[in-house]
Parts: C-alpha cells; structure tokens; sequence
C-alpha cells in the first residue's frame, strides 16, 4: 500500500515482504538473515546470524525441507537460493529462500562437495562413484563432465574469480589438485609427503589462500602450495569454513568461530542443530566480479 507523506507518496510492504528498488512493489521476504552462517543436516537448513562470529549472537532460524536428504549444498546469497544434492532421490535441487519453492534441477549420482560458481553460474561437484568432477549450468540447464578417471577425488572448492577448481586425490597417499572449467590438465600443488589425511579443503577468497582439515589441525597454504601453515588444533572437526578475519569449523552440534585480529585471537562458540553435516557463508556482498579491479 501507499500513503502519502509530507515529502510525497510511500509505497510500504505488509509483514513478510520487502520494498523493491523501484519503491513500488513488495517481494516476499526469505525466513533466513541477510548475512549468516547455513548449516545443514538431512532434512534442515539452519542460518546462524553474522554476529554469532563475535559471540554476540546464538540466535538461528531454520526451514525443514520435506521428503528429501541434504547431502551437501551451495548458496548464491544475492539470490536467496540454496542449491542441494538430494541423495535419497539422487538429484540436485534448487531451493527458493523468498518463495519457498523447491524445485529438481538434474539427476545425480553420488554427488558430494557441492559449490557454487557466481560468477560463471556453474555450479560445481564431485561424483564419487564415477570419481568425476561435474557441472550444472544455471543459465543454460546444461549438465557436464569437467574430468572423469580421477585418482578417489574428494573435497572440491573453487576460485571463481580464475576458474580454479581445486580438490583431494588419492588413495593410500594423499594430495591437493588444481584443474580448471576450461579442462586443463590436473596439477599437484601439494605433495603427499606434506600432509596426512586432509579433509574439507576451501578455498579463501580474502586471502587467496587454500584451508583444510588435516587429522585435527586446521592449516593453509598459498594456492600454489608454498607458507604451509598450522592455524589451530580442532579436536575432531568435520568441516571448516572462512569469513573475513574469522576461522570457523564444525564439530559435532557446536559451532566454532575464531577470530584473527593483529593483538589476539579469540574463540567463539555457539550451539546449532543436531547430526550437522556442512556449513557455508551466506553474505551477498562476497559476490562480487573482482576480475580487473
């Protein structure tokens, strides 16, 4: 509705709904935080608000997605989309924050390690069956093979801003890969000699760095495997994730925020939902084509 003020006419928006940019139409309004942490397990999607990366926060929010199994899922926060594997249907779905709607995208296999690329709007896995990394564009429909015949390829991340795609390889020795959505040949850019049994690689946009889990250390190194560097021992971490100057891991229904400012670090830790299994920044303004600044 519009009412007229002394500086002229305003359009407002009942409860639920946000103005547009236009200053005349409504838009219903996602159940989730404009900025936040999403958590998953097998039915649940859980946002925990930003400010929980300073301790100031234990709020969440969360919305049950029915007669399906989240196996792993992506965001694009400046859409208000969650992208998930489906894995008791074998599919990838797209779920609408604002609208409520889930709809299927394409059939899978045994897909794990779901990413999204902003800005080429590919969306990114790996099938472990087929040891395969694949591809969903958004834009186009078009499902595709980036690699096939890999060496047990886990953990995919990616650096949209180069088309990298980095991931785990290999079976009794275990090593970091790059590829890229142009299909060049795989490199090793870390060694088996320099790791353990690393899990849950990302890719750090901030400090164009790689993270992982190794055993029970979080370390990092530069994308092209140089400054290895132990962060903080984890005690039992399944999955990590990067948010400005802030580390942040799962481990059991806890999760994990530490702050790395110049004269301290501090812990935070807040609790979340049960059997949790991934988690993702949400904050739309990360989305942004840095290409050429």
């Amino acid at each position: 509705m519009c009412v007229n003020t002394a500086s002229g006419a305003q359009c407002l928006c009942s409860e639920g709904f946000n103005l547009n940019n236009n200053g005349k139409t409504c838009t219903e309004s996602s159940p989730f935080f404009k900025r936040g942490f999403i958590v998953n397990n097998a039915t649940t999607f859980a946002m925990h608000e930003v400010h929980s990366a300073n301790g100031q926060s234990h709020q969440y929010v969360y919305v049950q997605i029915l007669s399906s199994i989240i196996e792993t899922f992506a965001v694009d926060a400046k859409s208000d989309i969650v992208y998930f594997v489906d894995s008791g249907n074998s599919v990838l779905k797209k779920h609408d924050l604002r609208s409520r709607q889930t709809r299927v995208l394409t059939s899978i296999s045994s897909a794990k390690d779901l990413n999204f690329d902003w800005i080429t709007n590919l969306l990114g896995w790996i099938e472990s069956k087929q040891s395969s990394v694949c591809s969903y564009s958004v834009n186009s429909q078009i499902r595709d093979t980036i690699y096939a015949d890999l060496k047990n390829p886990a953990s995919l991340t990616i650096d949209p801003h180069n088309g990298f795609l980095y991931w785990i390889s290999g079976k009794s020795g275990r090593f970091i890969v790059r590829g890229s959505w142009a299909r060049d040949v795989p490199r090793v850019v870390i060694s088996m000699k320099y790791l353990n049994d690393p899990i849950s690689l990302k890719y750090d946009e901030r400090s164009n760095r790689l993270y992982w889990l190794d055993r029970t250390i979080l370390k990092s190194s530069t994308t092209t495997g140089t400054d290895i560097k132990s962060h903080i021992i984890t005690n039992g971490a399944t999955d990590v994730f990067l948010y400005k100057d802030c580390l942040g891991w799962i481990n059991g229904d806890r999760l994990y925020f530490l702050r790395r400012r110049i004269s301290n670090i501090t812990e935070y830790v807040v609790k979340t939902i049960q059997n949790t299994r991934n988690v993702a920044v949400f904050d739309a303004s990360l989305q942004n084509d840095k290409r050429g600044i």
